[in-house]
């Protein structure tokens, strides 16, 4: 059986002078090929004509091929549906954002709905994720926090010019979001594992009840949500950022992705290697490039009530998939497994009751 790869190859290998007129690659080569859950990821080598300039020759491009799960086999709507809303979504953006110095989005080159495979071209840089790990540890150089904080305000700047590029009309349903958090919490309320109580589950509904019938109006906009937007999804180097990935992309609050991404970067505490002050160096960076790019540096998001509620939604999200994730397989887990499962579950614990009792 062909892999999936060769079809793609061949496919752009048969619409080269279409995709690139000025400079038609003469042979594409698989470099490399990464599974991943729901995916298969090609790193795809070109080969130009010597003749043609730089600018002209694409030289590495990306084929995400998705991979349906056994009971998605015979409903493959929903991954063409993704794969289509992925691509226009890159395209769009890539256009809205193509002036921009210091940040933009991943070039999209095609998709092909009838393989499940969409490709870009390789951006520059290394993953935002693994250079904040690299410099928010106890005995990280200075220099390299200064270069995550950077990045990390670029990373906020970037959100402002993504979501200004997608603004929709209408407000954002309070009600919807309230069921969905309700049920993450049920689950939170019956795990045995966690150590979430009676107590904790009255305090946080009353506080989401609360809040979400006092959120003012002009907090209410929508606009195009990332949904997976945190530093593994951008890439960095010294002169800018850009974005990966939108197969998760809809329309929701515009609070979503930088509560999402200012959480990621929370989680870096759960291992005690990580400096608190450098995390929320980059958090606050973040922010402030996001903040300064939507004009609020006098009103910032950090301040306004549907940050905190959204805050606390992505927080009891993943303590209910982490809960889950961890000891919900029937296995007998090593003691020190269990111990650091206790650690992470007590932390998300205080972040919920810190955000719900101010």
């Amino acid at each position: 059986m062909a892999d999936a790869g060769d079809a793609v190859v061949q496919r752009l290998l048969s619409e080269a002078q279409r995709l690139w007129p000025a400079a038609p690659p003469v042979a594409i080569t698989i470099a490399q090929k990464v599974s991943r859950p729901y995916s298969t990821v090609y790193r795809l080598h070109l080969a130009n004509r010597v003749e043609a300039s730089a600018a002209q020759r694409p030289a590495v491009l990306y084929a995400k091929i998705f991979r349906p799960s056994a009971h998605n086999l015979h409903n493959q709507q929903k991954y063409l549906d993704r794969l289509q809303i992925e691509f226009e979504i890159a395209e769009q953006l890539h256009a809205a954002l193509q002036g921009q110095s210091h940040f933009g989005v991943v070039r999209p080159v095609v998709y092909y709905p009838e393989l499940l495979a969409l490709v870009t071209e390789e951006a520059q840089g290394r993953v935002l994720a693994e250079i904040v790990a690299e410099a928010c540890k106890h005995w990280s150089l200075r220099n390299a926090l200064e270069r995550a904080v950077l990045h990390c305000r670029r990373a906020g700047q970037a959100l402002a010019a993504m979501q200004a590029a997608t603004r929709v009309a209408g407000s954002f349903d309070c009600n919807e979001l309230f069921e969905y958090i309700k049920i993450r919490l049920q689950r939170l309320l019956e795990s045995e594992a966690a150590p979430f109580s009676a107590a904790d589950h009255k305090l946080v509904l009353n506080f989401l009840e609360r809040a979400l019938t006092n959120i003012p109006t002009d907090q209410l906009a929508q606009c195009g949500c990332h949904c997976d937007y945190a530093p593994f999804n951008v890439l960095a180097d010294d002169e800018r950022v850009t974005v990966l990935d939108f197969s998760m992309f809809k329309i929701g609050s515009c609070y979503n992705d930088a509560t999402y991404f200012h959480h990621r970067l929370e989680g870096y505490l759960h291992k005690p290697i990580f400096s608190a002050s450098a995390i929320q160096a980059a958090q606050r960076a973040f922010l402030e490039g996001y903040n300064y790019a939507c004009a609020r540096a006098n009103h910032p998001i950090e301040n306004d009530l549907l940050f905190r509620v959204l805050w606390t939604k992505h927080v009891i999200n993943n303590y209910s998939a982490i809960m889950r994730n961890r000891v919900g397989r029937g296995l007998r887990l090593p003691s020190a497994t269990r111990m650091f499962n206790r650690h992470i579950f007590r932390r998300y614990n205080n972040w919920l009751m810190r955000m719900c009792r101010v």
